[in-house]
């Protein structure tokens, strides 16, 4: 079909190839359209192009108009019906007629309702639960359902749970609650499509909050989900072809159907809030998709079993992956076939920059001479690297400096969000010192340590991360450790690992000044030089203690008392063979090592009969931080942060415990990188001799570490990468001590 001459490219085409249009809905478009022309030869053309040549010009503007006033003023909604794999979804029903009820008719509705356990005047609740915004609100209408004394829950669909669970959750309190329903509804549930929906739920509720243990304890429960359904789904084809002769009890479940609850977790994490870090949720997005390409062999595999909605989001969570520190590896053949799927723009403009960060520009450009040919306008393009690369480093930041000067010098009193972008802008430009005056100049009168109102914490804790590098990188470092103590009293926020990086860098800076004598060549700098550059802090005095002490017992605590079932597995590659191993030794190590005490449990004993006491130890299965109450539930740390506690730990003297450190790394799924197993192998062999001590269990530690990344660049070290490393970090304290080199050069991977 050849497209109309004269017609606008949005009428004839869309993202999905060419429109099968009726002839009066066509007609009506070149009217419509007919008034964004300034000549009258286009629509003359498409009208040719749509009616025989045989008939004349004044017929044909009859016909056009007769068609276009005949047509009716007011939308026909065409009811869709329920199909049969929707028949136990409740959720996506009470959904769809809370948004349109004109999209399902009366008789399809009632035939279905037949079906069900529940009647009309049930389902018009959870219609209406669904239209609620809070979840406590929502709740309190499904409470209003006559149940018997066994609880509320137990009539409501699992569907209908999932729906509700996307709601605003107000507190941990209500969260815990909802994930204690959630978690044993997707124990007991047998319906793989409604367990991936329970899934999603839950994951977006916990990131509402920013219960990030949580999310990562549902995703990892949904990858050994999916690989049983797999299991499953290969036993039923084996007994397919062993039992030809029944095929009723031999055919197999849909292939797709084990990715489902992959999928699902994805798309929860996609659409994480603004407000969170996305290092986390990178790394547990990149988790989903290794197992998902596992599942299926190849990624191509992946895409011929989903819809086209589900290739985008899949798509966009690749793309995003491979643009993250810690994502998905870029592998070439895989970039090729995202960017021959139909994806948006937006999506597209990331798939070439990660083309081109593959080394392949040139593929890059050939791929957009492709699209220009095949009638794509320039503005639908992704633009080119260069362009992209010229406009994020050299001129928006110039634009927003330029633009923030002029809101000032008016008087405009700028809100959390344009303070956050200066000030990150100032710390990219090497200026951290202006970005801490910056901040302080605007925030509350009265207080320095507050940013403006903006009515809601996501904008807060954006801007807080954000001075907290700002303060680590000037050297005002105890300034961090007070902006640590505040955060909980002064705005009723839970720390990030953005804070807590920023916490962990200082003690660690603060740390070597202390123990770290220079010498005079070290000190000699000129005094021009010094004018211009503000000294650092050196006192490592936090509340009367070390900082270095109370950084390290605040790494462990947060670990020991955020994943306490972890903690019974870890194993570290030590002399002593397997002396982690065991939940007695690790106490021991809480107890009395570093004077901590292990992770209470959670106060769920309130108003507990014998039915709540099951639900809750069957919704532990799924959901084991349920059980303990965490003080940190927010923070995840992140591969920097182990590193500046590797160092720590090594200034102090306890590097004998650096690789019980990496054992808590290798169960966390954190990917590591070259530097940090350079640093972790420099400390625990820096007293004795490298060759005599060698501990062949942390070579074999740190190879199967390796292996568990695809494509991860970094090998055991060796005795030379070892003294190069202490020549560089000789160099590196020298830096830090006379202040010659810039923020970039004297804080590594920063």
């Amino acid at each position: 079909m050849r497209p109309c001459l004269g017609l606008p490219k949005e009428i004839i085409f869309s993202s999905f190839g060419p429109i099968q249009y009726p002839l009066s809905r066509l007609l009506e478009s070149i009217v419509l359209s007919s008034r964004s022309f300034s000549s009258s030869r286009l629509i003359k053309e498409g009208v040719q192009e749509a009616f025989k040549p045989g008939f004349s010009e004044s017929l044909k503007l009859d016909i056009l108009k007769e068609k276009v006033s005949k047509r009716p003023a007011e939308k026909t909604h065409r009811p869709i019906p329920i199909l049969g794999r929707r028949t136990s979804n409740a959720g996506y029903v009470a959904k769809t007629l809370s948004e349109d009820p004109k999209k399902i008719s009366k008789s399809e509705l009632k035939r279905w309702l037949k079906t069900q356990s529940f009647d009309q005047s049930q389902l018009e609740i959870y219609v209406t639960a669904c239209k609620q915004t809070s979840l406590k609100s929502a709740l309190l209408i499904l409470e209003s359902i006559p149940t018997s004394n066994e609880g509320s829950d137990r009539n409501i669909p699992s569907s209908i749970l999932a729906e509700i669970a996307s709601k605003r959750i107000q507190d941990r309190q209500q969260l815990d609650d909802l994930l204690i329903l959630l978690g044993h509804r997707i124990a007991i549930e047998e319906d793989v499509m409604i367990v991936s929906h329970l899934l999603n739920g839950a994951v977006q509720a916990s990131l509402s909050v920013g219960h990030l243990v949580a999310s990562t304890e549902l995703v990892e429960y949904s990858t050994r989900y999916a690989s049983e359904i797999a299991r499953v789904e290969v036993e039923k084809t084996n007994t397919q072809s062993a039992n030809d002769d029944d095929s009723k009890h031999g055919v197999a479940q849909d292939p797709s159907l084990a990715i489902r609850p992959l999928l699902a977790c994805i798309a929860a994490l996609m659409n994480r809030p603004v407000s969170q870090s996305h290092g986390p949720t990178c790394k547990l997005i990149t988790i989903l998709i290794k197992h998902t390409i596992d599942l299926c062999g190849s990624l191509e595999s992946v895409f011929g079993r989903l819809s086209k909605p589900n290739i985008h989001l899949l798509s966009r969570a690749i793309i995003s992956s491979m643009l993250s520190p810690d994502g998905h590896p870029f592998k070439l053949p895989e970039i090729n076939l995202l960017l021959r799927q139909k994806l948006p723009p937006s999506t597209l403009r990331l798939g070439m920059t990660c083309m081109i960060q593959a080394g392949r520009r040139d593929q890059a450009d050939r791929f957009e001479r492709r699209l220009l040919d095949h009638g794509n306008q320039p503005e639908d393009l992704p633009f080119k690297y260069q362009l992209n690369h010229a406009l994020k480093f050299h001129h928006l930041p110039k634009l927003a400096l330029r633009v923030w000067e002029h809101v000032t010098h008016i008087g405009m009193r700028p809100d959390a969000a344009a303070l956050q972008v200066v000030m990150t802008v100032l710390i990219d430009l090497d200026r951290s010192h202006e970005a801490v005056y910056l901040f302080r100049q605007h925030s509350r009168p009265g207080n320095d340590h507050q940013p403006p109102i903006v009515g809601s914490s996501s904008g807060n804790i954006q801007v807080l991360a954000t001075y907290a590098r700002a303060l680590d990188l000037a050297g005002h470092h105890s300034d961090v450790y007070h902006l640590w103590k505040t955060l909980k009293s002064d705005w009723n926020l839970e720390p990030d690992e953005r804070i807590f990086g920023a916490l962990i860098s200082s003690a660690r800076k603060l740390a070597l000044a202390s123990v770290s004598e220079p010498s005079n060549n070290m000190l000699q700098v000129s005094s021009d030089h010094l004018s211009d550059r503000p000294q650092r802090e050196t006192s490592d005095d936090w509340d009367g203690r070390p900082a270095a002490e109370v950084a390290i017992r605040l790494f462990w605590s947060i670990l020991y008392q955020n994943w306490p079932n972890i903690a019974q597995t870890v194993s570290a590659p030590l002399r002593t063979a397997s002396i982690w191993n065991g939940v007695g030794v690790h106490e021991l190590f809480l107890s009395r090592v570093r004077g901590l005490s292990p992770p209470s449990h959670s106060a769920q004993s309130r108003n507990q009969t014998t039915k709540s006491i099951e639900k809750l130890s069957t919704a532990e299965t799924v959901i084991p931080s349920l059980q303990y109450s965490l003080d940190w539930p927010m923070l995840i740390p992140t591969r920097y942060s182990f590193r500046d506690q590797i160092e720590l730990l090594g200034i102090c003297n306890q590097s004998h415990y650096i690789p019980l450190l990496l054992g808590w790394m290798k169960a966390l799924k954190i990917k590591p990188d070259q530097d940090l197993i350079l640093r972790g192998y420099y400390w625990i062999y820096q007293i004795s001799s490298p060759i005599q001590n060698r501990l062949n269990s942390l070579d074999l530690f740190i190879e199967d570490w390796i292996q568990e990344f695809d494509g991860l660049k970094v090998v055991v070290p060796t005795d030379r990468m070892m003294e190069l490393h202490y020549l560089d970090r000789f160099k590196w304290k020298a830096g830090f001590f006379n202040g010659r080199t810039k923020v970039g050069d004297w804080i590594k991977d920063k």
